[in-house]
């Protein structure tokens, strides 16, 4: 058992109840799936927190449902400035209860966390407009770089096409893994915009040297990352640094070979939903050959969790899974805590139909 834990307490069994539930999961099941994450956490939904049934843990991040407490604002921001002090106040709807510490605080976030009441529809309805604002963000958001780093799948024949979210250069390590060639096809995917827009602008004019002098040039060439992304992403972000590092770690001295090669691929930009099958399904007949999708965690994303609770999040996920054609070689998650690491689409489907897997990670 870990040494700390995750506590959701819930609003009510109302269907409007379910979806706040899910949603400020959404928001912390990337502490499973984050390869950067510090912390080994236990989680669990419960109706009332009773500090008895949770004294054996040294902390216990306690969230009320329909906090959209992202969790790299715990990780980055609370996480590091907690002491020994029993209580932590963050948010009227968050804190944090140290069984071993004395006395209380206060922790003063320097961001918004939304939260969306459900103690009565009209509540739910009314403080939903929260979500729109927050939609709007997370569709307009430029990934310049990504934060997973890749776990590959066997070695297969090269790659004839790849559909890529369009962030930083996992593909990048996909192709190098399993092999490409000249007329391999690259479709860039994303429900951001600006995303599309400055891949491909650094598809097309970036020599493959200095990133962090590259997104300084791309922050000031596009304003509306700095609207949307904020300090997501920047030349200081040590995410950033992390991902540039291993991935020159990875190609040596390959890289800039393999990125000019990679500028003189086809590629196509693609602005979609993926929660809409129709959106991928003319992307994906359009494909003939091997092919390789990443998607990342575009399923635990708002836009494509809107008004939906865990299960309707789960039925997502297999819908949008059973859209890939059977044999394409895989990389992504699904709603939750499956990760799927270069295998193909139907064994992709085979575990996402065995259970939500949010079943798995959350104790009720």
């Amino acid at each position: 058992m870990a040494s700390k834990a995750v506590v959701i307490i819930s609003t009510g069994n109302a269907w409007y109840n379910k979806i706040v539930l899910n949603y400020s999961q959404l928001s912390i099941d990337f502490s499973v799936t984050s390869r950067y994450s510090t912390d080994v956490m236990d989680y669990y939904v419960v109706d009332k927190f009773i500090q008895s049934h949770f004294e054996h843990y040294s902390s216990v991040l306690i969230i009320e449902a329909g906090t959209l407490l992202l969790w790299g604002t715990y990780e980055r921001h609370i996480a590091p400035n907690l002491q020994n002090y029993e209580l932590t106040h963050v948010l009227p709807t968050v804190r944090v209860w140290q069984p071993g510490g004395t006395g209380e605080q206060n922790i003063t976030l320097d961001r918004i966390v939304d939260y969306i009441p459900s103690n009565t529809e009209q509540d739910f309805l009314r403080g939903h407009t929260l979500v729109v604002k927050n939609l709007i963000d997370d569709s307009n958001m430029s990934y310049l770089v990504h934060n997973e780093l890749p776990v590959h799948g066997d070695i297969t024949r090269s790659v004839d096409w790849a559909v890529t979210v369009s962030s930083g250069f996992f593909v990048n390590s996909l192709l190098r893994h399993h092999g490409y060639h000249k007329d391999t096809v690259i479709h860039h995917i994303d429900i951001s915009k600006p995303s599309l827009q400055v891949r491909k602008y650094t598809i097309e004019n970036w020599n493959g040297e200095k990133l962090g002098a590259w997104i300084n040039h791309v922050n000031e060439k596009f304003p509306t990352i700095n609207l949307f992304n904020r300090s997501q992403f920047t030349s200081k972000e040590k995410t950033k640094r992390a991902m540039w590092t291993a991935l020159q770690s990875e190609f040596g001295d390959a890289w800039l070979d393999h990125w000019r090669s990679y500028q003189k691929l086809q590629h196509h930009y693609h602005r979609v939903n993926i929660a809409d099958s129709n959106d991928m399904a003319s992307i994906f007949n359009s494909t003939t050959g091997n092919g390789v999708i990443w998607w990342n965690g575009a399923l635990k994303r708002m836009p494509g969790n809107l008004l939906k609770d865990s299960d309707a999040s789960w039925e997502n996920s297999k819908q949008f899974i059973s859209s890939i054609p059977n044999d394409t070689i895989c990389y992504g998650g699904d709603h939750c805590s499956q990760q799927y690491n270069g295998i193909s689409a139907d064994e992709c489907y085979e575990q996402v139909s065995k259970e939500n897997s949010r079943s798995r990670l959350w104790k009720i």
